[in-house]
């Protein structure tokens, strides 16, 4: 029975997924993210924040769907998710801190700051906060 819940919810919980990263404040590129991030201007500190909690309440859905997809219904343990994923638990809470995890590291790759920001700032989280079942980056 959850097996088949959990077969139903893909497409939709798929869906809702794209539909949040598409909307997600305007897509910034990483430039945009980074110039914000780092500007003088209290308003554009709060902007890029703003963003980065966006980014961080889409990773809730990101993970949830790939636990489901990762769950082995034979056996009930997890296997390896599709995709990379970021774990800090009650790090989330300190979000001027991921900031500077993520400008530090759009600071060290200045040459990747063209892509899409929300891609830039789940390379960074999840380089610096691995989960355990994250695939091999070496086979993505």
């Amino acid at each position: 029975m959850l097996k088949q819940a959990c077969e139903l919810m893909r497409p939709t919980l798929f869906a809702l997924m794209l539909g949040l990263v598409s909307n997600a404040s305007g897509n910034w590129s990483g430039t945009e993210f980074y110039g914000n991030a780092t500007s003088d201007s209290a308003s554009d500190k709060r902007a890029a924040l703003a963003y980065l909690q966006g980014v961080l309440d889409t990773e809730d859905f990101y993970q949830l769907y790939d636990a489901a997809r990762a769950l082995d219904f034979k056996t009930g343990k997890s296997v390896k998710f599709e995709w990379l994923h970021f774990c800090f638990g009650s790090a989330k809470d300190k979000l001027a801190q991921l900031s500077d995890v993520v400008v530090k590291y759009m600071k060290d790759h200045p040459e990747t700051r063209y892509i899409d920001a929300h891609i830039l700032i789940r390379s960074a989280l999840a380089e610096a906060f691995p989960c355990a079942n994250n695939p091999d980056p070496s086979t993505k």
